[in-house]
């Protein structure tokens, strides 16, 4: 009963949550969900690796040496998080592109109850870092709970990468454009008078033409 209702939720979470933040990056920015998964890694690295980095100061202000190790080891991971980002991101997406072209299909979600449960409780832990942050009255207690504030939101991040990786897959659009810049050009356009220099149109590879309809399939 339990496992029903997550999965349920999981596919709410999915549905109505994620799936239509990737329609809305493709529309606007040509990225597919593989973009959205990697920046999540890369985000969820770069916290982990925060996360080891307070755990060793916390050690070095008079913690136990235990906290020395485990900080040792969550800025490991989120160096290797980091590293292996954009790798992964090439190869899932070079994979699943294969095989559009080659069926005109696209690899079915996956509905994982404990995704579902992981994304909630993350949350529970962020909560206490940030109220734990504002209200510590030694700098001690400051870092150990931004410590715990950086764990539940690389553990959050994460998550939201598996969640991107079990959207619909669209090609990417001819002329993928950078976030930073993109949200640079929407505040300009917003200013009288400021003109925005506009992206030359970009050449689509044959082997993208024509791809514009998608059919989920099991693989």
């Amino acid at each position: 009963m339990i496992k029903e209702t997550l999965e349920s939720l999981d596919t709410l979470i999915l549905n109505n949550v994620f799936e239509p933040i990737t329609q809305y990056a493709h529309k606007t920015l040509g990225w597919t969900k593989y973009d959205l998964a990697g920046a999540c890694l890369q985000g969820a690295g770069a916290m982990l690796l925060g996360t080891g980095v307070y755990h060793i100061a916390y050690a070095s202000m008079g913690g136990s040496p235990l906290w020395m190790g485990i900080g040792g080891l969550f800025a490991f991971l989120g160096l290797g998080g980091t590293a292996l980002a954009q790798k992964w991101k090439s190869d899932e997406e070079r994979k699943e592109m294969n095989l559009y072209v080659k069926t005109g299909a696209v690899r079915a979600p996956q509905i994982n109850y404990r995704r579902a449960m992981n994304f909630f409780t993350s949350q529970l832990i962020i909560f206490p870092g940030v109220v734990g942050t504002a209200y510590a009255d030694e700098q001690k207690s400051t870092i150990g709970c931004l410590a715990l504030t950086l764990y539940g939101a690389g553990e959050l991040t994460a998550i939201s990468m598996d969640y991107f990786e079990n959207t619909t897959f669209i090609p990417p659009k001819q002329g993928k454009k950078k976030l930073w810049k993109s949200l640079y050009e929407g505040i300009k356009n917003k200013i009288p008078g400021v003109k925005v220099p506009q992206t030359a149109e970009v050449t689509v590879p044959n082997r993208y033409e024509g791809l514009e309809k998608v059919n989920t399939t099991e693989i």
